[in-house]
């Protein structure tokens, strides 16, 4: 037996994608990864913006009160890009804390304004913030030695050295 096959229409014309990939140009708007035109249109759709394209130019609407009424694009897509920042990569890259928050066009204005010892000090990826539950019958080697030296010398004092055995023969 062979699996059914199902085709749908695109839900956005090539017209109006192309209009949203110039309007995103012409702002500086650039998609991260995972991140495409199609689901852009759709976010702005659920804020309740009409997006359509005319002449290759993108034009926008929005309701309110039952009446539609004409927006500006620019309006439109500048709040888009501050609501939800993290669809974009950053236009202004002061402050930025690792290489991957930006793409190639981040990489050089990053170089230009900062130099390359500046970006060369930069870490790959962003430390991960990491909670360590201070439980002596769960917390592991790795955890314990991760803490601070002030830290580890109090809890040492106050649990005591067989509890700290146990703590530092645990693995998992």
């Amino acid at each position: 037996m062979s699996d059914k096959i199902v085709t749908k229409d695109a839900a956005h014309s090539d017209e109006l994608l192309s209009a949203v990939e110039s309007t995103l140009k012409h702002h500086n708007l650039r998609l991260k990864p995972g991140q495409d035109l199609a689901q852009v249109v759709d976010a702005l759709s659920a804020k309740g913006v009409k997006l359509t394209a005319e002449n290759g130019y993108l034009s926008a609407s929005q309701t309110t009160a039952g009446m539609e009424h004409a927006a500006h694009v620019n309006k439109i897509f500048e709040g888009f890009a501050k609501t939800e920042p993290d669809r974009f990569f950053p236009r202004d890259v002061t402050g930025v804390t690792c290489r991957d928050q930006l793409d190639q066009a981040g990489k050089v204005k990053f170089i230009a304004e900062q130099g390359l010892p500046a970006w060369e000090a930069l870490p790959q990826t962003a430390p991960r913030e990491v909670t360590v539950v201070l439980d002596k019958s769960k917390l592991t080697r790795a955890q314990y030695l991760s803490l601070d030296r002030t830290t580890r010398a109090q809890l040492s004092g106050q649990w005591g050295p067989e509890a700290i055995g146990r703590v530092m023969a645990r693995t998992k």
